[in-house]
């Protein structure tokens, strides 16, 4: 027992002496604070736990891990990917090299502008641009706006344009400030499209049946708004519409009554004028224009048109729409989603002119087809628009540039029973948002997709929100809701 007790006092006497002698490979805990030297001295003398002293790092017995070993599949594939990924790690740099030059000379910290343009004679805002329509083509115009026109809280703007489709559009108005609720805005313009594509009449056209025409129009008229609160407001508009339509002058072998001599579409070609009095109610409750990522913005109206020609039309538009903004799983990334109706009540005995009936433009689009590509008595549709920011300016909630994925479903009908799942066309695309000072929205290129022919949009406005002052801004108040 005496020997056993002795083994055992000579084995922790070992212990005790191997991990408290100099050559111990474990540091005893100092008695004060370390400083930084004794903290990396300590740390390059611990090891793992072993019976003696440490060994002197070696090549024998050291390796050190930098890449795990690759497999013969993976170094073929890296070739390929890292070639692939070549353009994209370019733009990236590009990128990100403007931003930093920018950023250097201080541009992001310029004062934003409340109008867009480069300042010209009588206290003017003068903008040039140019837009990617798929109805008119590709667009050069100038942009003229002169605010505190006759007054602090209005403005002036004109605008004029031409195509690279032949088109040519002048138009132009004034917004009034009534004070805090209310806003009166008057406007006119005229706008010729010399070969405007049409396919035939309700939702079943065909695009081998493609022909063109001539579509004119003028307009004038004003639009009184009144904001309730709470995201509310009400909308008058009269105005008195001529739309022309006749044979192109372009494109004549496809011409629309060589193409539709059996069925030709009614009042073509012929003249419909009159006045619509259009009234609408409003909620907005999104709280910014750009990037929003809550909210509502909707809108339901009527539109009765009395025809001033002596043909007698007469019917009544109406219209709803409503947009729903979700915020998803990460910070900017947002969901947007949007439906719309639309039907026309014919009043009166005569058909509806063509040009008259509903169809598939701004902001009700599908945005694989280009404009007017379907028509009939009536329009639904429904979108949805997933949205995430790919760049911003950097600490700051000014300019960047946010992209989108989105899907566009929907038809036009002639009664209610035309409408059914067989029917519905679905399109889809993808395109970017470029984003101003202040998070407002600048403008947007899109790539719509559908089983006809890629249609490619670039546009200061945008699909959802759609609130751009129709009458001021010069727009057709035709084709606009």
């Amino acid at each position: 027992m005496r020997n056993r007790y002795a083994i055992l006092v000579a084995m922790l006497a070992s212990v005790v002496w191997t991990m408290s002698g100099p050559t111990s490979a474990v540091a005893r805990p100092p008695a004060t604070a370390p400083d930084s030297a004794s903290v990396a001295a300590s740390a390059d003398t611990v090891t793992a736990w072993r019976w003696g002293p440490a060994p002197v790092p070696s090549v024998a017995n050291t390796r050190v891990m930098r890449d795990r070993p690759q497999s013969d599949w993976e170094a073929a594939l890296l070739g390929p990917y890292h070639l692939a990924g070549l353009p994209f790690r370019a733009l990236h740099l590009i990128g990100d090299g403007t931003i930093d030059l920018l950023d250097s000379v201080g541009i992001f910290d310029l004062p934003p502008s409340d109008y867009r343009g480069f300042p010209g004679p009588w206290g003017t805002y003068v903008m040039p641009f140019f837009a990617v329509e798929s109805l008119e083509g590709t667009k050069f115009g100038l942009n003229v706006t002169r605010p505190y026109f006759l007054g602090r809280e209005n403005i002036l703007f004109v605008t004029g344009d031409v195509s690279t489709h032949r088109s040519q559009k002048v138009g132009g108005g004034v917004l009034f400030g009534l004070g805090p609720h209310w806003d009166l805005q008057v406007g006119a313009g005229t706008e010729e499209v010399p070969a405007v594509r049409y396919y035939g009449l309700g939702h079943d056209s065909s695009e081998g049946d493609l022909s063109y025409y001539f579509r004119g129009s003028a307009w004038a008229g004003f639009e009184l708004e009144r904001n309730l609160g709470r995201g509310f407001g009400v909308v008058l508009r009269p105005y008195y519409s001529r739309l022309v339509t006749k044979e192109s002058g372009y494109r004549t072998h496809q011409s629309l009554g060589k193409v539709h001599t059996d069925l030709m579409p009614p009042g073509f070609p012929g003249e419909s004028a009159g006045w619509t009095f259009r009234f609408s109610l409003d909620r907005d409750t999104t709280g910014e224009l750009a990037r929003p990522s809550t909210g509502e913005f909707s809108t339901v109206g009527a539109s009765p048109f009395l025809a001033t020609d002596g043909s007698g039309v007469r019917f009544v538009k109406f219209h709803a729409s409503t947009e729903h903004f979700v915020p998803l799983w990460h910070t900017g990334r947002t969901l947007a989603a949007r439906g719309f109706f639309s039907r026309i009540a014919n009043m009166g005995d005569e058909p509806i002119p063509f040009s008259r009936l509903e169809t598939f433009t701004r902001p009700d689009v599908l945005r694989g087809f280009r404009d007017l590509r379907y028509y009939g008595v009536g329009s639904l549709g429904f979108t949805l628009e997933y949205r995430w920011p790919i760049w911003n300016a950097r600490n700051r909630n000014g300019p960047g540039v946010d992209a989108y994925l989105f899907s566009d479903t929907g038809q036009v009908f002639e009664k209610t029973s035309d409408i059914s799942y067989n029917n519905l066309e679905l399109t889809g695309g993808c395109g970017l948002r470029v984003l101003g000072d202040g998070g407002g929205f600048s403008a947007r290129v899109e790539l719509g997709l559908s089983d006809e022919e890629p249609v490619l949009r670039f546009k200061f406005s945008q699909t959802f929100q759609y609130r751009p002052k129709v009458l001021l801004h010069g727009k057709d108040p035709t084709r606009r809701r």
